[in-house]
């Protein structure tokens, strides 16, 4: 008999500095004989036959006893079943050894003493070591059944066993090797004993009824034997290079060692892990698993005895991302998905994150947004500074030729990233099912796009997808596309119809041009000169033919008839190219006006004044959605004495753009601050009767109070204080209306 061997503990020395071995795939796993060997887990009893069984039960102990047999047969006939399928639970083989006990019970109750014997015959093949509980059950079962165990069943009994805890088997049935003398049924019983670590051994044992028979079962120590667990599970142990298994389940009750269990939950453990065919001598090991840390360590093998490692917890590869001045309030996004801020420091914000690749994006609202990929790898700190910008959502580019549709969409990234003003985010592939959903196809929109509901899809993406300007571009065809459109159009609350420009794939000076539009600065000011001038066949030169009482010219001496020759000393010969030399200056700038009139030749030096400035068309130039854009950002930052400046250009995009009933709100929400001429409530009341007169012809009066207050103010200018007056433009517009029209 060999000496049994208590479980010992584990030197194990951590090397840090250990090389990590090559990545173990599936076929590097060591072959089956080189594991514990283990039956794979029986599969559970299905719940329908255990609710079954419990029904039956029921049945039977009640006064309806005789009712429980058709029950008890469906149960002993799906019990048998999974025994006759092999590696049974052992909750299957005690149900039926109760059920057939039960309806022995019950037939015995009934008079059928043959199936009485055939049932307790079978309970014994069962469960040899069966018996009834004799207070409670009728003595004439009793006694068949002890008849019957006389004639069929005998006894082992294991004079020596080494080891101790070894795993015992009878006819592949599992048996508790230190309770005793064993029931087995009579005849040749085949006997299995195994233990990791020991050679396993078989023998054949012929056992008679009512006798026992004495067997020592020795096993020979093989190996030493490795016990972990680790957290979390599945992770992949590795001897010497070579997997050796996974480890799984969740760790059985009391299985931690006070100082594990202390820290964390034990389900958060695998169960223990058993590593067998150790020889004696040093073995490099190593715990791996996807997204941790690997635990390289050194076993010691000293002896050919069990060896238990306390448990092992993994770490997750991590990296630190820190987001420089994040703004409070800033929503951070990785890959599309919240992002949960670890700390925060200042003004700064800590992020740790698993090794890989990553798409930042930073939003305070549309109009604040940085965008950002990066790769950050185990134990990397990277660092970004956070500059938030308006968001520049790019679509994609629809049409079936694909190379020319990557070459547009590549080329507009490059191209509007350039400006330094935007945060570009490509947007294509979140958006291509709401575009679909919308009718936003390719053909639809060569065709103008008339059927789509471009304010309900200015929702949807508003809903979606952060920005604060939207470019979608479709190409001329899906063989081979020459040219494309780009359609491009704000977020709400700025007008939903799309800005459309058509540009050739080759032409390069298009995406200059576009870039241009998107880089531009808005100003809502520009100089005040006080004077109306006019082209005349009388004069080669400028005439002016008013000049506003207490303005820029009235105080520096300009006066009515005469001819301005010259502006800082440049010759000008049209009002166009004097207009021209005034809107370049600053305002408050002194320029010199060179005049001519009967008195002879002087110059004037005007310092010019500051006029409000509402955007003009540009001939088709300027693209209302980027403008509108730019409004909403310069909105965020303007003060009262701004504010209704800025309202009063967005009003005129809305114009521009024939959002009719959207400018009419704008309008009405316009405080002007002052009751002076030039741009003001003239201005107001003239693009307030403009917008009601085109939404409908319930609003058809109101448009007409509106334009008669326009008409009746002799100060009022469009466009800036030297801008073309409006009472005569308001004029016809009534005249225009009493007519019928627009």
């Amino acid at each position: 008999m060999s000496k049994s061997c208590p479980l010992a503990a584990l030197a194990v020395l951590l090397l840090a500095a250990l090389p990590l071995a090559a990545q173990i795939v599936e076929e590097d796993l060591a072959d089956p004989e080189m594991t514990a060997e283990e039956l794979p887990p029986p599969a559970p009893l299905d719940p329908a036959l255990v609710e079954l069984f419990d029904e039956a039960e029921d049945v039977f102990n009640s006064p309806a006893q005789a009712d429980s047999l058709p029950l008890l047969g469906r149960v002993i006939e799906g019990l048998q079943a999974v025994l006759a399928a092999g590696n049974p639970p052992p909750e299957a083989r005690r149900l039926l050894a109760l059920s057939l006990s039960y309806r022995a019970q019950a037939e015995l109750n009934l008079g059928a003493d043959d199936k009485v014997r055939a049932d307790l015959e079978e309970l014994l093949r069962v469960q040899p070591s069966f018996d009834f509980d004799r207070q409670l059950v009728s003595p004439r079962l009793v006694e068949q059944l002890d008849a019957l165990r006389e004639r069929m069943v005998g006894y082992v009994s294991l004079t020596a066993i080494d080891p101790p805890d070894l795993e015992l088997r009878v006819d592949g049935r599992r048996v508790d090797a230190l309770a005793g003398p064993i029931a087995v049924l009579a005849g040749q019983r085949r006997l299995s004993a195994r233990r990791p670590g020991y050679a396993p051994q078989s023998l054949e044992v012929e056992v008679e009824a009512a006798s026992t028979t004495s067997v020592e079962v020795v096993l020979e120590r093989t190996s030493a034997v490795l016990r972990l667990q680790t957290r979390p599970p599945g992770a992949l142990v590795v001897i010497d290079g070579v997997g050796r298994g996974v480890t799984g389940g969740t760790a059985p009750e009391g299985s931690l060692p006070p100082s594990a269990a202390a820290v964390y939950p034990r389900e958060e453990f695998s169960d223990v892990f058993v590593l067998e065919g150790l020889p004696l001598g040093r073995h490099q090991l190593e715990i791996r698993l996807e997204g941790y840390r690997p635990h390289p360590a050194v076993l010691h093998i000293e002896q050919l005895i069990d060896y238990e490692i306390p448990p092992i917890v993994l770490q997750r590869q991590q990296g630190t991302l820190v987001l420089r001045d994040l703004p409070a309030g800033a929503t951070v996004r990785l890959d599309g998905r919240p992002a949960t801020i670890d700390e925060r420091r200042g003004d700064d914000a800590r992020l740790i994150l698993a090794p890989g690749d990553y798409r930042l994006l930073i939003e305070q609202g549309p109009s604040k947004m940085l965008t950002r990929r990066f790769s950050i790898a185990d134990r990397q700190t990277v660092e970004i500074d956070v500059r938030l910008q308006p968001g520049l959502a790019l679509l994609g580019v629809l049409g079936g030729d694909r190379e020319a549709g990557q070459r547009l969409a590549q080329a507009l990234a490059a191209t509007l990233g350039r400006t330094g003003k935007w945060t570009v985010i490509d947007h294509a592939a979140a958006a291509a099912p709401l575009l679909a959903g919308s009718g936003a196809d390719a053909a639809a929109l060569r065709q103008g796009a008339g059927g789509i509901d471009w304010p309900a899809l200015q929702r949807r993406l508003d809903d979606a997808l952060p920005g604060l300007v939207y470019v979608l571009g479709v190409l001329s065809s899906d063989l081979l596309a020459t040219h494309a459109d780009l359609l491009i159009w704000p977020a709400a609350p700025g007008p939903p119809r799309p800005d459309r420009l058509h540009l050739a794939l080759d032409d390069r000076s298009e995406l200059e041009r576009l870039e241009a539009a998107f880089n531009r600065s808005l100003r809502l000011h520009r100089p005040w000169l006080g004077a109306q001038l006019i082209d005349s066949l009388a004069s080669t030169h400028p005439v002016v033919v008013a000049v506003t009482a207490g303005g820029p010219a009235a105080t520096a001496g300009l006066r009515v008839g005469d001819r301005v020759t010259a502006v800082a000393q440049v010759p000008v010969d049209s009002v166009a190219a004097l207009d021209e030399r005034i809107a370049a200056a600053e305002v408050g700038e002194a320029v010199t006006l060179t005049v001519r009139s009967a008195a002879g030749e002087r110059t004037v030096r005007v310092s010019l004044g500051d006029s409000p400035l509402i955007l003009a068309p540009e001939g088709g130039e300027r693209l209302w959605s980027v403008t509108f854009a730019d409004l909403m950002l310069l909105e965020e930052r303007a003060g009262d004495d701004e504010l209704w400046i800025v309202r009063l250009n967005r009003a005129q995009a809305f114009l521009e753009t024939r959002a009719w009933v959207a400018a009419a709100r704008e309008l009405r929400a316009v405080r002007v601050p002052h009751d002076g001429g030039g741009v003001g409530r003239g201005t107001v009341e003239y693009q307030l009767g403009i917008a009601l007169a085109h939404a409908g012809e319930q609003y058809r009066d109101t448009a007409r109070s509106h334009l008669e207050r326009a008409a009746g103010d002799d100060g009022a200018r469009l466009y800036h204080n030297d801008g073309p007056w409006i009472a005569p433009r308001a004029q016809a517009w009534l005249i225009a209306l009493g007519e019928g029209q627009p």
